[in-house]
């Protein structure tokens, strides 16, 4: 699984990472309606913004020091990935180092296999 850039198709793989943190500031955003897709940036050091889509909003601003980190913006790849109630986004991993966030990935769970359906009897 990896989220793909659909016009380069180029696939960015969501793979397991540590649980390493870097002391800094955190961001709480609140959405009234819930999330349609999410969108990750990401330039020649790694991650460098996170865009947060509702079905009429979108939310933006993982750093105050990304202003060379727009779409369309020389080295920045956008890696979107639609977010349904079937397969709801329950969480992020990720890996930093001290220039921020190097990977990001999304957890999901797939609600439509019988293998991740969960039983409640």
């Amino acid at each position: 699984m990896g989220l793909m850039n659909h016009s380069t198709k180029h696939q960015l793989p969501l793979t397991l990472m540590g649980a390493k943190t870097v002391e800094g500031k955190s961001k709480k955003t609140d959405f009234v309606k819930p999330l349609s897709a999410i969108s990750i940036l990401v330039n020649y050091w790694g991650v460098c913004d996170i865009i947060l889509h509702t079905s009429s909003t979108s939310s933006s601003g993982l750093s105050a020091n990304n202003s060379d980190c727009k779409l369309g913006g020389e080295g920045v790849l956008e890696y979107k990935a639609s977010i349904t109630p079937e397969v709801p986004l329950v969480g992020f991993h990720s890996r930093a180092n001290d220039s921020g966030l190097v990977k990001l990935g999304l957890i999901m769970v797939d609600t439509l296999t019988a293998e991740c359906k969960v039983s409640n009897g």
